[in-house]
């Protein structure tokens, strides 16, 4: 139970809502989103700031809610108003109300039996997603994907059985040794990417943007296949 009057009413009530503890708590957890972008302190003095022992029982709401409050003292609150970085910005409600609803969906993505509105959403989100690069139709195929490193690795897997495609049943030992060609503002993850997945490969020196139109991605060692950007 929390400190607030709505949650201190014991069951037996004529006037008992089980769902006022709950939105006292949620409305609580809110309040603490007052507080400033960032209270900064180093990992030694965090350690020995907060407990971070983990409990074996079960603890209660107000115990939670204190655990809220000491989290978001001290972690950097991306989603407050003034909080800008090259990544996100301040608070989006649509987003916000978005998160919560999948959160409490809580549906996983596995088949449409499993989860039909979500699988829906994917299928004509993506459709979207190339009718804005120009495929005709936003004809194709398309997956989501949590970064720019695991998409940069997917191009890669799609590149590779492109040329390759029997890489797919007998593995990379049926592939020739590949070389990789890429612009020297390449993410900093291509180039390890690259050696993780291919057997006996190696990057080539990073090629000056612009100096080719079309750029090679993957080829065999005498140029007799290639796949291209």
């Amino acid at each position: 139970r929390t400190g607030s009057p709505a949650a201190t009413r014991e069951e037996g009530d004529p006037v008992w809502d089980p769902e006022r503890p709950t939105l006292a708590f949620l409305q609580e957890v809110m309040d603490i989103l007052s507080t400033k972008v960032i209270d900064f302190h180093y990992p030694n003095e965090l350690l020995q700031e907060y407990n971070w022992e983990l409990a074996d029982q079960p603890q209660n709401l107000e115990e939670i809610l204190m655990h809220c409050q000491t989290t978001l003292k001290y972690a950097i609150k991306t989603g407050h108003p003034r909080y800008f970085n090259q990544l996100s910005t301040g608070l989006d409600m649509v987003g916000l109300a978005a998160d919560w609803l999948t959160s409490t969906a809580n549906t996983n993505m596995f088949t449409y039996e499993i989860a039909p509105v979500f699988v829906l959403l994917e299928y004509v989100t993506l459709k979207k997603m190339r009718e804005i690069i120009g495929w005709p139709g936003g004809s194709g195929d398309g997956i989501f994907s949590p970064g720019g490193a695991i998409s940069n690795m997917y191009a890669m897997m799609i590149a590779r059985f492109k040329m390759f495609p029997e890489v797919k049943e007998k593995g990379m030992a049926a592939v020739p040794r590949l070389i990789a060609f890429t612009s020297e503002h390449v993410r900093v993850s291509v180039p390890s990417e690259f050696k993780m997945m291919f057997r006996k490969a190696r990057v080539e020196g990073m090629i000056p943007r612009g100096s080719l139109s079309r750029r090679h991605l993957l080829r065999e060692n005498k140029g007799e296949r290639t796949a291209e950007e």
